[in-house]
């Protein structure tokens, strides 16, 4: 008997989409976004604001694209795969551009955001079981196609990213320690000064995370005397270096040569320096040492003056001043280089007289700021020459002149210089951090760095952008720190997991199955999902089903994410009654 039915078979797609839906609903994002913004009378279809946010976010991390117009087609082609996570129908049309430039309005409402916020962090502190101690700011600009817009957030400004031709816009952020978790995002015009962006960042991280206790971190914009007094009058604690603003040259210059002339007795600061595979003991090196001072400060705040001590933290960093100095050497090198080419003779180039060398080697000594370490002395030496007749031209003796430099370096001074090179002096409050504690935690400042690094570049890509109002703008920034939460979260919550077993994950890198790491990142972790399809159908008017058989480092993963290990498999009966679109 020949069987003339026919099967009806579909390939949905999954890949790593029901691990970011599944951590995303852990966190209850959406649920706290529908809270704060009540869906418009106008909405249609059946996933809720919040839904929309957290589908967006999944396209956002799975394909490291931030842009409105490609998220509808990529949808399109998941629309199954995003029914059974979010478990109600979807529509491509949900995830239209129109829609989510709507998103992007709401979410940049300032009263909305910090409500969200506060909500957001104070549910990942609880699911996560954070006892925030550290938090650590800094600001970072984002440079754009558009016009500079001298009314709005687009301004010219100094950038950090060196592209001083472009406008741009300016983003505080504020994180915690350990992980690295985004608390408050702070944006402002491009021009902006870093200063004043500090104390608004830290009282958005109090209304998440309460005051008194936490001890915030950042470089010498942070040490304006009212940031410092605020966490002082909130029982919090401040740790920075100090500029020339808080602390005039002459004052420094007194504490660095007090540690010269041995009057204070220097203490070294020593780091260990593990093994990532736990195998080796750890290293210990001296990198830098120094002594501590106290000073009282006063101030006022709302109405009342504040009292404190201030410890001032004295420190020669060696990295630091390697750094200095070679940087030093080579301002030297160029000088001396530059100086002798006054003199070199060329084809086409000009002499010049004493007077006009002396003041060209002037102005290359102070360009270079090496003045008092290198003099350069010109001469002038006149010389007969003899000049031998010729045709009809007699013979004569001319009087040539000869201009000649000679550079030399001043070493004593050169000395006294290197000597003061390589020192900081932080300030806190803290009463009992000691100084190697002060030292290493401001040396890991760049752990904010990295989630300003994931949220410029890979895998969040805000920059540059391709909006044009400055309210869609803030609203982008605001949801992809959404995202850099759910990165953050996600690969703290593996290390974790695997420090407390005293294991590592293998499987994670391409080309190298065996490689063994503690401390895989989310992208690694994500990647490893790909590749993953579920078939569902009919066949003889019995359902067929079949997923991609997970590996062993798959599972492992969904294990110490603490997700079901048949999060993929419960998905199957759902597919059966979706359409086959």
């Amino acid at each position: 008997m020949i069987d003339n039915s026919t099967a009806e078979i579909k390939t949905i797609r999954l890949d790593c989409l029901p691990v970011l839906f599944a951590i995303i609903e852990e966190l209850q994002a959406a649920a706290i976004l529908d809270q704060l913004i009540p869906v418009h009378p106008n909405w249609a279809g059946e996933l809720s604001f919040g839904q929309v946010v957290v589908g967006w976010l999944v396209f956002i991390l799975s394909t490291q694209d931030h842009r409105l117009n490609h998220v509808e087609d990529w949808v399109a082609k998941r629309t199954n795969a995003y029914a059974a996570c979010l478990e109600r129908p979807v529509r491509a049309l949900d995830f239209s551009d129109d829609r989510l430039a709507y998103l992007l309005d709401k979410l940049s409402e300032s009263q909305t955001w910090s409500a969200f916020e506060t909500k957001f962090n104070q549910r990942i502190i609880r699911v996560y079981d954070l006892h925030p101690e550290v938090i650590r700011l800094d600001p970072t600009t984002v440079s754009t196609y558009a016009m500079v817009d001298p009314d709005g957030l687009l301004r010219l400004g100094h950038s950090k990213d060196g592209r001083p031709g472009d406008a741009q816009l300016k983003i505080q952020l504020a994180t915690l320690d350990p992980l690295g978790l985004a608390l408050a995002t702070l944006v402002v015009s491009g021009n902006s000064a870093d200063d004043p962006l500090y104390l608004p960042a830290i009282i958005q991280v109090q209304a998440s995370l309460g005051k008194g206790g936490k001890t915030y971190v950042g470089d010498s914009k942070m040490g304006a005397l009212q940031t410092r007094l605020v966490l002082v009058s909130s029982h919090d604690y401040y740790l920075c270096p100090l500029g020339e603003k808080q602390l005039p040259a002459a004052e420094r210059e007194a504490l660095i040569a007090a540690a010269l002339r041995g009057e204070e007795r220097l203490t070294p600061i020593n780091r260990e320096r593990p093994d990532p595979l736990g195998i080796k003991p750890p290293l210990i090196e001296q990198i830098a040492a120094g002594y501590e001072a106290s000073l009282p400060m006063r101030g006022e705040s709302q109405g009342r003056i504040v009292q404190w001590r201030e410890r001032r933290l004295v420190v020669r960093s060696e990295a630091y001043a390697n750094s200095q100095a070679a940087q030093l050497e080579g301002r030297l090198a160029r000088a001396e280089q530059e100086l002798r080419e006054l003199v070199a003779r060329k084809q086409g180039k000009r002499r010049l007289n004493a007077k006009v060398t002396q003041m060209a080697a002037a102005e290359i000594i102070a360009r270079y700021r090496v003045s008092g370490l290198l003099a350069a002395e010109v001469t002038t030496t006149k010389r007969r020459r003899k000049v031998r007749a010729y045709k009809d031209r007699p013979a004569v003796v001319r009087i040539e002149t000869e201009i000649s430099i000679r550079v030399g370096r001043d070493q004593a001074a050169i000395k006294v210089v290197k000597e003061r090179l390589g020192w900081r002096v932080y300030a806190t409050n803290h009463p009992s951090l000691p100084l190697t504690g002060v030292v290493l935690a401001y040396r890991e400042q760049y752990r904010i760095e990295h989630g300003i690094r994931r949220l410029k570049g890979r895998p969040l890509g805000l920059s540059p952008m391709y909006l044009l109002t400055d309210q869609r703008m803030i609203g982008l920034i605001n949801l992809l720190t959404i995202g850099l939460r759910i990165l953050t979260l996600l690969e703290f919550r593996v290390r974790r997991e695997l420090a407390a077993e005293g294991k590592t994950l293998t499987g994670v890198y391409a080309g190298q199955k065996g490689r063994q790491t503690m401390r895989p990142s989310t992208e690694l972790l994500l990647e490893a999902f790909q590749g993953i399809d579920a078939v569902v159908g009919t066949h003889h008017q019995q359902p067929l089903s079949h997923l991609s058989p997970l590996t062993a480092t798959q599972r492992r993963i969904l294990h110490l994410l603490g997700l079901d290990a048949l999060l993929y498999d419960n998905l199957l009966p759902y597919f059966q009654n979706l359409p086959s679109k």
